[in-house]
């Protein structure tokens, strides 16, 4: 079984964007992970680790010097780097796509519920599951845990059963089981926190320094895939969300939504791919020249994806 430990920032009011962030690896891994994120927990006197307050010197940090910060980011390194197997995902959604092209015209009628901007990221996440799935060749099903108490945990909740449930989602069988858990319970959340916000962070700093560039690659991203982690961005569109609401509309025929990947990868590394379409090719196996080290690929599927049971 393979589980995604996934957590959001962002979704404060005033942000211009929100990110959900979070990896992906099978059950066994996930057991050894947990033990030694654990050691790091004892060793530096902590309950568990928050991303924000790390970052800002907030709560046990307050009184911290830079000698005991480095040791702690040094471990959490290091329990990282020993587990690079994990797939690292990143889905991004700006604020002002979401009003203009999702719901600046309102429901078309009341059996319409449009997804607040954490539960849109949340269905972006299942899409993207099956990839990950046929990434390590694996047949069953792939969990998704999530932190519990989230004010929009309700509406994500209706999403994973609405694809869960489908009769037009052609991966809908390969969607296990969605859990809500707290950070103190569950280590791989904390870690999920970090990734989550280190993500909103770069993507940010962007935005204040006006980067356009799609194939913009950030230090942190460079530095993960330099320890060997494949990381796979999925930017949500103002072409997805108009999909996405068209396709409330059509009863045949509906457009594809969620098909574009960004990926960050070490050099001789290969990308899996999942949606079974025409244009799967593109998805599947895809090479990384390893001559030109850590590179950003676009890899669209340009195609309407169209389900089959």
């Amino acid at each position: 079984m393979f589980t995604g430990y996934y957590d959001e920032s962002g979704t404060h009011a005033g942000s211009p964007i929100t990110v959900l962030g979070g990896l992906i690896g099978n059950s066994h891994d996930w057991g050894y992970f947990e033990q030694e994120w654990r050691k790091v927990l004892v060793k530096h006197d902590l309950r568990y680790i928050r991303a924000k307050q790390l970052f800002h010197r907030q709560g046990p940090y307050r009184k911290w010097g830079k000698k005991q910060f480095r040791h702690l980011w040094a471990d959490i390194m290091y329990v990282l780097q020993e587990h690079a197997g994990f797939q690292v995902s990143k889905i991004v959604l700006k604020d002002e796509d979401y009003y203009k092209s999702y719901v600046s015209d309102g429901p078309y009628s009341k059996r319409e519920r449009l997804d607040t901007r954490y539960a849109l990221c949340v269905r972006v996440a299942l899409h993207f599951l099956p990839l990950i799935n046929h990434r390590w060749r694996q047949e069953g099903a792939m969990n998704l845990v999530v932190e519990a108490g989230h004010k929009n945990a309700g509406d994500a909740l209706r999403v994973f059963s609405e694809l869960k449930n489908s009769t037009s989602y052609q991966w809908s069988n390969a969607i296990g089981a969605i859990s809500f858990g707290s950070k103190v319970d569950f280590p791989a959340l904390q870690a999920a926190d970090l990734i989550s916000y280190w993500f909103y962070k770069t993507e940010m700093n962007k935005i204040s320094e006006d980067i356009e560039d799609p194939f913009e690659i950030s230090q942190l991203e460079r530095e993960m895939a330099s320890l060997g982690f494949a990381i796979v961005e999925h930017v949500i569109t103002p072409r997805d969300l108009a999909n996405l609401r068209q396709n409330f509309l059509a009863k045949r025929n509906k457009r594809g939504v969620f098909n574009q990947v960004r990926a960050v990868l070490k050099g001789e590394d290969f990308l899996g791919g999942a949606y079974n379409t025409p244009a799967a090719d593109r998805l599947f196996g895809v090479e990384i020249d390893a001559s030109k080290g850590i590179t950003g690929v676009d890899l669209t599927v340009d195609e309407p994806f169209r389900a089959r049971r």
